[in-house]
């Protein structure tokens, strides 16, 4: 099972990754129409998902013979492991001449895939075309005018389009599934219970969406975020209380609170005695 990487390269988690072929299919052909380009969706493991319709003369013919071919495949790959090594959008120059570009799909801060935009003639036109494909054994002529009816953007156009593509939504067509997440979370918080640990925070460390954060407790725990890390704070607190000589200050840092009143303060509330009085019962009870 493949790993998360998050776009920083801070942490790692195992994860499975569920695509919709025919909605991803729809997108891109969406965005084909509209910016008159070539895209496929390319998966975490550089396996292409699914591929637009758009074609032209120049591509076709490169790779009508098992030479082209291979050349493209070998671009379009290395293009993938760079967008994949720096998590960031990358362009380069192919073999023929063609402005590829690679641009990471971000779901809950994760990797989901990859966009791959093709068949586009680059702002500055390489001058020896035809003889980077003189190996096609086709006129000069002829490469020139297929390569100039590709489509042509410049590059304010290209990063126009790289940060449309970037913020496209793909909600129900690409879902990032955790394995074991409650048992990840859960594990996080009970490490970390002296630092801060709101919804935002957690998202934020645990690579998650607040709605996959929100969603995962309800369902598992049957309760929300912050009640948890309440909950979880108190029952350390009890924990330090009755098998520590930890002062109700320093009880209180341990458990993420700086401020010891207010700890003490909900601490009665919650478990209807102060932390001393806690203290002072359960350890006359041993």
């Amino acid at each position: 099972m493949p790993d998360v990487i998050s776009p920083d390269g801070r942490e790692e988690k195992e994860l499975t990754v569920r695509y919709d072929i025919e909605k991803l299919k729809r997108i891109v052909s969406d965005i084909e129409i509209v910016m008159g380009i070539s895209l496929s969706v390319v998966d975490r493991e550089k396996r292409c998902l699914c591929r637009g319709k758009n074609a032209d003369e120049f591509c076709e013919r490169i790779c009508s013979v098992p030479e082209g071919r291979m050349r493209c495949e070998c671009s379009d790959a290395s293009l993938i492991e760079k967008c994949a090594e720096l998590g960031a959008p990358v362009s380069h120059i192919c073999h023929a001449g063609i402005l590829d570009t690679a641009v990471p799909i971000i779901k809950d801060r994760v990797i989901a895939g990859y966009i791959f935009i093709g068949r586009v003639r680059p702002f500055e036109k390489p001058d020896n075309i035809p003889e980077r494909l003189a190996w096609l054994g086709d006129s000069a002529e002829l490469i020139e005018k297929r390569y100039m009816k590709l489509t042509y953007f410049t590059s304010e156009q290209l990063n126009a389009v790289v940060n449309l593509i970037s913020n496209i939504i793909f909600d129900g067509a690409i879902e990032i599934i955790y394995d074991d997440f409650m048992e990840i979370a859960t594990s996080y918080i009970s490490k970390n219970l002296d630092t801060p640990l709101d919804v935002a925070t957690l998202c934020e460390k645990l690579y998650v969406s607040k709605t996959r954060l929100y969603d995962a407790f309800r369902t598992h725990l049957g309760t929300t975020v912050n009640e948890y890390v309440w909950g979880e704070r108190i029952k350390r607190a009890k924990e330090l209380l009755t098998s520590s000589g930890l002062g109700t200050a320093e009880v209180a840092a341990a458990v993420g609170l700086d401020n010891p009143a207010y700890f003490c303060k909900i601490f009665k509330e919650r478990v209807g005695v102060s932390p001393s009085s806690y203290r002072r019962i359960n350890t006359n009870k041993k």
